[in-house]
């Protein structure tokens, strides 16, 4: 059990990284590009990168907050306890920042990237809200870590 603990352990982890990786890229570095780029250009480059790049964000969301759930219920979890409140409230604010992505971010692109001033501004604004989930979330990891 315990070389299963350190598999699953570096896999939630090594995928977190990873998403939360794949956000800030495109917060701070791909939104910003595109958006100085020409309508033309942008639009090109968005219909070839965007598909696959969604794609990557929602697969790496689903399978790090799956394999966390596969950790707490393998490890064993000690209902009720103050590890388990955290530990259910980082899949609910892991599910909200996925669904938050998928559903609220993904829309707001778009019009964003087609030179919309507005929802350039929308879409910065919505992006300070994932990053403040991101942190509520590492919160909640570094207090699990310690046992809360």
């Amino acid at each position: 059990m315990f070389y299963v603990a350190i598999v699953l352990q570096w896999l939630h982890v090594g995928l977190g990284i990873a998403w939360f990786g794949t956000v800030l890229y495109q917060d701070f570095m791909l939104f910003p590009v595109l958006a100085r780029l020409e309508v033309g250009t942008r639009a090109q480059f968005m219909a070839a990168f965007w598909p696959r790049f969604r794609r990557s964000i929602a697969a790496l969301a689903g399978l790090t907050i799956l394999s966390g759930i596969v950790r707490g219920l393998v490890l064993g979890l000690q209902v009720p306890s103050t590890y388990f409140f955290t530990y259910a409230a980082a899949i609910v604010v892991g599910v909200f920042l996925a669904g938050f992505g998928a559903r609220v971010l993904t829309p707001a692109t778009e019009p964003a990237l087609d030179g919309n001033l507005q929802a350039l501004e929308r879409l910065r604004r919505l992006l300070v809200i994932e990053l403040a989930a991101f942190l509520v979330i590492f919160t909640l990891m570094i207090a699990m870590r310690f046992g809360y």
